[in-house]
């Protein structure tokens, strides 16, 4: 395990958060993940809720994974791949389905903006912030899929 630091009653990172199951089977958690207060509360604001931070585990091994703003930024550039590859095949044809859509909405979009405005200013930045949130839907998508397949594979969401 990394090394990594801890700080009683404060924000904590996953690491200190987790230890093994015990043999009972309970949940070997004795926190909340990263981002979270220890007294069961939520950050406020609205950056924590653009990209929201999934914590799984498989109470049988132990084994945790979290999604987090690294696993959005793979999800965002791989898309289905990065859904296939998290181990979820119907997900990830979904996912096909999601990408095709956002990419004509994409195209639609520039397309249309290129026709109806003149200014070329308006026409770059067109060009600049459609792909960039076509990219934010599509790591959102892939991100929700690869949650709905873990919990549908039986692991237990962590919050």
């Amino acid at each position: 395990m990394p090394f990594s630091v801890c700080f009683p009653g404060k924000l904590q990172p996953v690491d200190c958060n987790y230890r093994p199951p015990s043999a009972d089977g309970r949940s070997g958690k004795i926190g909340y993940h990263a981002g979270t207060l220890l007294r069961d509360r939520r950050p406020t604001g609205a950056a924590s809720m653009v990209i929201e931070t999934y914590s799984f585990e498989r109470a049988s091994t132990g084994k945790l994974v979290v999604l987090d703003h690294s696993s959005f930024m793979l999800a965002a550039i791989g898309g289905p791949i990065y859904v296939l590859l998290s181990g979820f095949l119907w997900e990830a044809l979904a996912m096909v389905v999601v990408t095709v859509l956002i990419a004509g909405a994409a195209v639609f979009a520039i397309v249309a903006a290129i026709g109806l405005f003149d200014s070329l200013l308006t026409n770059l930045a067109a060009a600049l912030f459609i792909p960039l949130a076509a990219l934010f839907l599509q790591g959102r998508a892939a991100i929700r899929l690869t949650r709905r397949g873990y919990l549908r594979q039986g692991w237990i969401e962590r919050y």
